[in-house]
C-alpha cells in the first residue's frame, strides 16, 4: 500500500501532504522548488529539513503544498494492474474476434477498461496515502473490475440489446467508481483546503467526475428491452474521453496538482509490461492448443512460433528502449500518457493477431492435407463420361471417411454439432444426387462437383475451428438444396482470415509508429537525429500497415496469406526499428571506444 503515517498506524483518514522531513525531497513542489535551486546554488551546505523554518513559511505564505510521492509504484497499484489484465483475458477469451462488429466491440470494452483504470490511477499518482477510507475505495474498485467482467460477457453492442441488463449494470458500474473518485477528490480537497491555490483545482475535479457520473446514470436510461442502441453505448467513449482531457487540461493549468515527481512514467510502463505478458500467455495457448490437438508441428509453424516469440521481444526492446526515467514536463508527460492509450490498443490487437497467425500457419497445413486427402477420394469422379452406381458409393464412403477422419481430432468440450450436420446434409445430397445420375446412365455434372466442394468448405471450417480458431458456421439444411448445388460456398475461415490480416498488420504497423511518436515526446533535448529516427521509424511502421491493402489484390493476398512469411515480415519490421533506436547508443559507444583507443 501507500505510505504509513509517521508513527506506523494505519489512521482512517491520512492527509495526502507531505510531511516536514519529505518537503524537500528532490520532487519539490511550486515555490519550495525555487528555494531549494536558490539553497543548491549557495556555497553552504544546506541545513537538515527540520531546522528550515523559512521552507515551511514559505510554503503558507505562498499556498502552495508539497504532496507525498513514491519513487515506485504500490502494492495496491500492482494488484490494481491484476484486475485490468484478468478482465482484459477474459473478455478475450469469451469474446473472439471473428468479424468485423466483434473487433469494434473488442475495441469499445478495451477503452472503458483502460480509461477507468487510467482514471483511478491519475488518483492514486498524486493523492493516495495509505489509511482504512483509501482501502475501502481499493476494495471498491476491485469489485468494479470484477463487475466489468461480469458485464464484459455480454457486451455486444451491435446486436439486438436482448440483455440490455447487462449494459444498464455497466452504466451503474461506471457511475460508481466515478462517485468514489469524488469522495477521494473531496477527501484530498479536506486535507489541503487551507491552500487556497489548491481549492480550485481539486473542486473542478470533483465537479468533473460528479458531471461524469451523472452522464453515465442516465445512459443506464437510455437503454431499453429490444432497441439496437446504435447511439446511446456511444456516450460510454464520450464520457470517459471528456472527463479525461478535463482532468488532463486541469492538472496543465494548475501545477500544484501536476504529475511532476510522481511515479506516473513508471505506471504506464508496467501496464505495457503486463500486456506483453498477456501476450506471451496468449502465445503459449495457441502452442498448447496444436499440441493437444494435433501433438505435430512442421518446420513453418516452428518458424510462425519463433518469430511471434521474436515479435513480443522486438516490441519489449523498443520500448523500454525508449523509456525515460526522469520527469520530461509537466504537458508532454500527460501528453506522453495519454498517447499509450492508442499505443495499447494496437498492442493488445497486434498481440492478438500474432496468436492467430500461429495458429493460422497451422491450420493451412492441415487444410492442405485435408485436400490432399479429399481430392483422392474423389478423384475417380470424371464429368467426362458415365460411372456406375457402384462407383459413385464408393466416392460417397470415402468421403464420409475423410470427414469422419477430420472430425476425429476434435477436442473433448468443442461443439463440432453444426459442422457435422452440415456435412452429413451435404453428403446425403451428394450420394442422391449421383446415384440420380448413375440411373440415367449420364456423365457427372457441375452440381455434383459444386456439392462436393462444398462438402470440402465444411470440413476446412472444421479444422480451423478444432484448433481454435472461431468460425461462425451457419446451419445449411434450412438453404435451398439448389443454392449448395449451383454455388460453391465461400470458407468462413478465409473470410475470417481477412479480417485479422488487415488488423494485425494495420495495428502492428502503428505500434511502431506510436513508439516512434513517444520517444519524440519524451526525449529531450531535441536533435536532427532524434527526428531522423523518428522518421524512419514512421516510415517503417506505415510500410507495415500498408501491407494491409494487399486485400484488395485477390491473387497477392492468397498467395501471402498461404505463405509462412506473415510473421516473419513483422518480425524483420521490429528488427529494423531496433537497429534504428539502437544506432545512437551504439554510435556513442563505438566513438567512446575509439577515442579511448587513440588515447592509449
Amino acid at each position: 500500500m501507500s505510505h504509513h503515517p509517521g508513527d506506523g498506524r494505519i489512521q482512517l483518514f491520512a492527509s495526502p501532504l507531505a510531511e516536514r522531513e519529505e518537503q524537500s525531497s528532490d520532487y519539490p513542489v511550486g515555490k519550495n522548488a525555487v528555494v531549494r535551486e536558490r539553497e543548491s546554488s549557495t556555497s553552504t551546505p544546506p541545513s537538515p529539513p527540520e531546522h528550515l523554518p523559512y521552507l515551511n513559511h514559505d510554503e503558507s505564505l505562498h499556498a502552495n503544498p508539497a504532496f507525498r510521492r513514491h519513487a515506485e509504484a504500490t502494492a495496491a497499484e500492482l494488484f490494481f494492474d491484476l484486475f485490468f489484465v484478468a478482465n482484459l483475458t477474459t473478455f478475450t477469451h469469451v469474446h473472439e474476434i471473428n468479424t468485423s462488429a466483434s473487433l469494434k466491440s473488442y475495441v469499445g470494452f478495451f477503452s472503458i477498461l483502460w480509461f477507468t483504470w487510467y482514471q483511478v490511477s491519475l488518483h492514486d499518482l498524486r493523492f493516495s496515502v495509505d489509511s482504512i477510507f483509501e482501502r475501502i475505495c481499493k476494495g471498491l474498485h476491485f469489485g468494479f473490475m470484477v463487475g466489468f467482467a461480469v458485464a464484459g460477457t455480454n457486451f455486444k453492442p451491435e446486436d439486438e440489446l436482448d440483455n440490455y441488463e447487462y449494459f444498464q449494470d455497466l452504466s451503474l458500474l461506471l457511475m460508481a467508481s466515478r462517485f468514489v473518485l469524488v469522495f477521494q477528490y473531496a477527501a484530498a480537497l479536506y486535507f489541503t483546503h487551507h491552500y487556497h491555490r489548491v481549492r480550485v483545482p481539486l473542486a473542478m475535479m470533483i465537479l468533473n467526475y460528479v458531471v461524469a457520473a451523472f452522464a453515465y446514470l442516465g445512459l443506464y436510461f437510455a437503454f431499453k428491452s429490444g432497441s439496437t442502441g446504435p447511439h446511446a453505448y456511444i456516450g460510454w467513449y464520450v464520457i470517459a474521453g471528456a472527463e479525461t482531457i478535463f482532468t488532463t487540461v486541469i492538472s496543465s493549468i494548475w501545477r500544484l496538482v501536476s504529475f511532476k515527481g510522481t511515479h506516473m512514467l513508471q505506471r504506464m510502463s508496467l501496464l505495457t509490461l503486463i500486456i506483453l505478458g498477456e501476450g506471451v500467455i496468449g502465445l503459449t495457448g495457441s502452442i498448447t492448443r496444436i499440441v493437444q490437438n494435433y501433438n505435430t508441428f512442421t518446420s513453418s509453424v516452428i518458424g510462425d512460433i519463433v518469430a511471434a516469440i521474436l515479435v513480443i521481444y522486438f516490441i519489449f526492446l523498443i520500448y523500454f528502449h525508449r523509456m525515460q526515467e526522469h520527469h520530461i514536463g509537466t504537458f508532454r508527460q500527460q501528453l506522453w500518457s495519454f498517447l499509450h492509450f492508442p499505443f495499447h490498443v494496437a498492442l493488445v490487437l497486434a498481440l492478438e493477431g500474432s496468436q492467430q497467425f500461429t495458429l493460422w500457419r497451422e491450420g493451412v497445413q492441415l487444410v492442405v492435407d485435408l485436400t490432399d486427402q479429399f481430392n483422392d477420394a474423389v478423384a475417380p469422379l470424371d464429368i467426362s463420361q458415365p460411372l456406375s452406381a457402384e462407383d459413385y458409393q464408393n466416392i460417397t464412403e470415402a468421403i464420409n471417411n475423410v470427414g469422419n477422419y477430420t472430425f476425429y481430432y476434435a477436442p473433448i468440450g468443442l461443439d463440432i454439432t453444426t459442422y457435422q450436420d452440415n456435412f452429413e446434409n451435404l453428403l446425403n445430397m451428394f450420394n442422391s444426387t449421383s446415384q440420380g445420375i448413375a440411373e440415367q446412365t449420364s456423365n457427372a455434372t457441375d452440381k455434383l462437383v459444386n456439392i462436393a466442394s462444398n462438402i470440402l468448405v465444411v470440413l476446412s471450417d472444421a479444422v480451423f475451428a478444432q484448433i481454435g480458431i472461431a468460425v461462425d458456421e451457419e446451419d445449411n439444411s434450412e438453404e435451398n438444396p439448389d443454392e449448395l448445388e449451383d454455388n460453391v460456398s465461400v470458407p468462413q475461415w478465409a473470410n475470417l482470415f481477412l479480417l485479422v490480416y488487415m488488423y494485425t498488420f494495420i495495428t502492428s504497423g502503428l505500434v511502431l509508429m506510436l513508439i516512434g511518436a513517444l520517444g519524440l515526446v519524451s526525449h529531450t533535448p531535441k536533435t536532427v537525429g532524434g527526428y531522423v529516427r523518428a522518421a524512419i521509424t514512421f516510415a517503417v511502421g506505415l510500410g507495415v500497415t500498408l501491407l494491409s491493402t494487399m486485400v484488395l489484390s485477390d491473387n497477392n493476398i492468397a498467395n501471402y496469406v498461404t505463405s509462412a512469411w506473415m510473421l516473419p515480415t513483422l518480425t524483420f519490421a521490429y528488427f529494423i526499428g531496433k537497429l534504428i533506436i539502437s544506432s545512437r547508443n551504439e554510435l556513442r559507444e563505438l566513438t567512446s571506444n575509439s577515442r579511448h583507443y587513440r588515447q592509449h
